[in-house]
């Protein structure tokens, strides 16, 4: 069942103000949408966003997992519940999500530039390396991306891609 025009006005303004940097006002609009339509996917796809704003890592993990279930195919929720694990449990934690992401998304090469930056602030240089060599076998166009990464400049990335 669709949003109501007045709960969909509310997600919009959301959206809207998250738009904007204001996401206090974002979440505060979020909040007048009626409690039986808060759980609607679309509604937490746009709260993941203000949580991640607002550098809610607790709940950004658990509303990516529940978009997880809802939409496995969707990458970029696993790349929020990567961004929210590793900001409470550290690189290591970010660096497995990525992991498990790149069995379900072999050929999303992005993944791996995102799971070499975490294996960097880990200190596994060496690891980090193999991964951006690999992303760019993926897809050679993400040269240009790794060689401008502020997050992996530690590793030496002529010899990676």
């Amino acid at each position: 069942m669709p949003l109501s025009p007045l709960d969909q006005l509310h997600l919009n303004t959301a959206a809207g103000f998250l738009q904007i940097g204001e996401p206090m006002d974002a979440w505060n609009e979020l909040e007048m949408i009626a409690p039986l339509n808060r759980a609607k996917t679309e509604v937490l796809t746009v709260r993941l966003a203000v949580c991640r704003a607002l550098k809610d890592w607790e709940q950004a993990e658990e509303i990516a997992r529940t978009l997880i279930r809802r939409e496995p195919g969707n990458v970029m929720h696993v790349v929020a519940l990567a961004e929210a694990v590793g900001h409470r449990e550290g690189p290591a934690a970010s660096a497995a999500v990525y992991e498990f992401a790149i069995v379900q998304f072999p050929d999303f090469a992005p993944l791996r530039v995102s799971l070499a930056v975490e294996l960097v602030k880990a200190g596994q240089i060496q690891d980090a390396k193999r991964v951006v060599k690999m992303a760019c076998e993926l897809d050679p166009d993400l040269r240009l991306v790794v060689l401008d990464h502020p997050g992996l400049d530690a590793i030496c990335l002529e010899s990676c891609c």
